[in-house]
């Protein structure tokens, strides 16, 4: 798997005998199975006590290598792994615990902390979390204003940070580069029904392509990731080249160059523009407000 796009927060810091978390399940029961079970507040795994807790915690090794754990003043989570060590950094509350690999964790900076403790709204920052090689505890370097959790086709439903659409993020931490009014998290039968920017429903498939159902119910590709970046690049290509005809020689050039006559430097530039508005309508079709 391609790391270059994680990063290693701190190392895992603190061990079972420092620090007694009290732990809350919040969305995955521990499983008891694979010699990783939880009873009476203790983890086990191979029938040997990894860490000691309040009450049960949530996740599974198996699901990623740590259990998620709620900090002793209940303000924020930590991440304890295999060996009863818990991550030196703390996250959210929102933070959940490991599902398909992955979890969804709240990223708490110390400005925003500030800002929580003095009443004010605290918006939240989302990224996923994987155990990298090592047992490390590796993040997604990119941020997110919303997210939910990486499903088993490797997608993740999310807004990026700074954004107002849904996209997809894959288990790789790129995020694809179609945009949505509406997008669903669960696959089934490898895709997910999501609203195009133009507003028709469509549905996004494991292998990233968009497709729609014709009234035969026959699947029809709307497009596929290679073409959609090519169009980008194409698009981008096409708007600079026409933004460098458009710019005037230098004063000292003037003599030295041979102008147009008006007249057909306007012909010029009105059928450039009538072959970008073309090109924009038969080729990006509802995807030419996300380039524009």
């Amino acid at each position: 798997m391609d790391n270059s796009i994680f990063e290693t927060y701190e190392e895992i810091k603190y061990n079972v005998n420092n620090e007694i978390c009290i732990c809350e399940g919040i969305s995955f029961k521990p499983k008891m199975s694979r010699g990783t079970e939880s009873s009476g507040g203790i983890i086990y795994k191979d029938g040997k006590k990894v860490a000691e807790t309040d009450v049960m915690p949530s996740g599974s090794f198996e699901d990623g290598g740590f259990f998620l754990v709620l900090t002793k003043d209940k303000k924020s989570y930590k991440y304890c792994n295999e060996n009863g060590q818990f991550t030196k950094r703390e996250f959210g509350k929102k933070s959940s615990p490991f599902y398909n690999g992955f979890a969804r964790v709240e990223i708490i900076d110390e400005y925003r902390a500030a800002q929580y403790m003095r009443g004010k709204q605290r918006p939240s920052y989302f990224t996923f979390a994987k155990k990298g090689k090592n047992g490390k505890f590796m993040l997604m370097k990119q941020r997110f204003a919303y997210a939910t959790f990486i499903d088993r086709c490797g997608l993740g439903r999310v807004v990026v940070a700074g954004e107002n659409r849904f996209a997809y993020v894959t288990k790789k931490g790129t995020v694809l580069p179609y945009r949505f009014l509406h997008a669903e998290d669960c696959f089934r039968n490898g895709m997910a029904e999501v609203t195009l920017l133009d507003g028709r429903d469509a549905f996004i498939r494991a292998n990233y392509d968009i497709v729609e159902f014709d009234e035969q119910n026959r699947i029809k590709v709307i497009t596929t990731l290679k073409q959609f970046v090519d169009l980008q690049n194409n698009i981008k290509e096409y708007e600079e080249s026409m933004q460098s005809e458009e710019i005037l020689p230098n004063a000292n050039e003037i003599s030295t160059q041979e102008l147009q006559p008006e007249q057909e430097i306007q012909q010029e530039t009105k059928d450039l523009q009538e072959q970008s508005q073309k090109l924009k309508e038969e080729i990006l079709d509802y995807y030419s407000d996300i380039l524009m």
